[in-house]
C-alpha cells in the first residue's frame, strides 16, 4: 500500500538538518517562474541568506566509499552519517565550522530540495499507479532538462554581474547533489538511450560552461569565493565514475578529464575537496590518458561560451516541445487522470485541495 499522502502542513518537517540523502518535506515556491526551471521550498528558512554559505551534510554514500564501498558494515556507517546531526552544524553559517568542507549556497539546497521533491511526483509506484513502463524514467530525465532550463535562463543574460554567477553556480552545485543522491536506475533504463546519452554530455557541457564562467570572472582559483568549486568538481568526477558502460557513443564523458585539466590550471587540489578518494578519481582519469600524454593543465582560455553552451541546449531541446516542463509530474495531473490511472481506480490525493495539489504541497506520511 502506497504511504498516506497529506498537505505539508500537516507534516513535521524539519528543514536545516535533513541530509542531503534524506528530501525534507516543504513546499515549492509559488512565486518561482514557471519557465525558470528553478525550483526552491517556500518553507526554506526565511532568515538565510541564498547566496550564504551554510554548512550541509556529507552523505551517506561518502562514508560508505571511506569505510570500503558497499561491502562495508552498515551499521558503522549509519552511526557515523547520522553523528553530523548531535554536531549541530547543519544549517549553520559555513565561517563558524571553517573545518566542515561540506558547505553549498542556501539557494544550492533549496535548489537541490525541490528537485528531490519532483524526484518523488513523478514516481508512480508511491502513489499506487501505473501511468507506463519508463514513466518514472523519464520523469528524472524532465528534472534533469529543468536543471538545463534554470542554468541557461542565467547563461543567456548579457550581464555577468556577481549574482548571475552566483545563480549558475547554484544550479551547477544542486544538479550534482541530485544526480549523486538519487537513485537513476530508472533513468538510465529509459527506453531511448541516445537520448541519455546526449543528455549526460550536456551535464558535462553545463559544467565546463560554468567553470569557463567563473575563469572568466577571475573565480576559478584555489581560494575562490565559490567555497564548495573543489568539492563539486570533484564530486562530478566521482558520480560519473561508472557511467561508461550506460551510454553509447563513446564521447559522453570527456569532460572528465577536462575538469581534471581545469583543475591543474587553476591549482585546485581536488584530493583536498572534502570529497572522500578524490585524489584517486584523478589518478585513475591520469592513467587513462596515459597514452594520449596525461592531462595537461587546461590551454584554452576564458571567452564567451568557450564550450558552446548555446548550441548543446538548443540541441538538446530539438524536438521536444515539453523540455524541460511537467508532464510526468502527478501533481499536475487532474482528478480524472489520477483516479483512471490508480491501482485501485481512487484518487491517491483524495482529500486534499486541489490548490494545494497542484502547488506540490503533499508530503508523505
Amino acid at each position: 500500500m502506497p504511504p498516506k499522502k497529506h498537505t505539508r502542513a500537516e507534516s513535521d518537517a524539519n528543514q536545516a538538518s535533513t541530509s542531503s540523502d534524506k528530501r525534507q518535506k516543504t513546499n515549492k515556491s509559488a512565486e518561482t517562474p514557471p519557465d525558470s526551471g528553478d525550483e526552491a521550498p517556500q518553507g526554506a528558512a526565511p532568515e538565510k541568506e541564498l547566496f550564504g554559505w551554510y554548512c550541509v551534510a556529507r552523505p551517506r554514500s561518502d562514508f560508505e566509499n571511506e569505510a570500503g564501498g558497499p561491502g562495508a558494515d552498515e551499521e558503522e556507517i549509519e552511526k557515523l552519517y547520522l553523528a553530523q546531526r548531535d554536531k549541530k552544524l547543519l544549517g549553520e553559517p559555513a565561517e563558524k565550522h571553517p573545518e566542515h568542507k561540506w558547505v553549498a549556497f542556501w539557494k544550492t539546497w533549496t535548489l537541490f530540495i525541490g528537485w528531490s521533491e519532483a524526484a518523488d511526483f513523478c514516481d508512480s509506484d508511491a502513489f499506487g499507479m501505473h501511468i507506463y513502463t519508463d514513466f518514472h524514467g523519464w520523469g528524472l530525465q524532465e528534472i534533469v532538462e529543468r536543471m538545463f532550463v534554470a542554468f541557461d535562463v542565467q547563461f543567456k543574460k548579457k550581464q555577468r554581474d556577481e549574482e548571475t554567477i552566483n545563480h549558475m553556480w547554484a544550479v551547477v552545485a544542486a544538479a550534482v547533489h541530485w544526480l549523486a543522491g538519487e537513485d537513476l536506475s530508472l533513468w538510465f533504463g529509459a527506453d531511448d538511450a541516445d537520448r541519455i546519452s546526449q543528455t549526460v554530455k550536456g551535464i558535462g557541457s553545463m559544467l565546463l560552461s560554468m567553470l569557463n564562467e567563473l575563469d572568466r570572472a577571475g573565480e576559478l582559483k584555489a581560494d575562490s569565493r565559490m567555497k564548495d568549486l573543489a568539492l563539486i568538481m570533484a564530486w562530478y568526477l566521482e558520480w560519473s565514475k561508472g557511467l561508461t558502460d550506460m551510454l553509447i557513443q563513446g564521447d559522453e564523458l570527456d569532460w572528465r578529464a577536462q575538469t581534471v585539466a581545469y583543475a591543474k590550471k587553476a591549482g585546485i587540489d581536488l584530493a583536498s575537496s572534502g570529497l572522500f578518494g578524490a585524489g584517486d578519481l584523478v589518478s585513475a582519469l591520469e592513467k587513462e590518458k596515459e597514452d594520449d600524454g596525461g592531462i595537461p593543465p587546461l590551454a584554452a582560455q576564458a571567452k564567451a561560451d568557450l564550450w558552446g553552451w548555446k548550441k548543446t541546449f538548443t540541441a538538446l531541446k530539438k524536438g521536444y516541445p515539453k523540455f524541460g516542463g511537467r508532464q510526468f509530474d502527478i501533481t499536475q495531473f487532474s482528478k480524472a487522470e489520477r483516479k483512471r490511472h490508480s491501482f485501485d481506480g481512487q484518487d491517491p490525493f483524495a482529500g486534499i485541495p486541489e490548490k494545494e495539489i497542484k502547488a506540490g504541497n503533499i508530503a508523505f506520511a
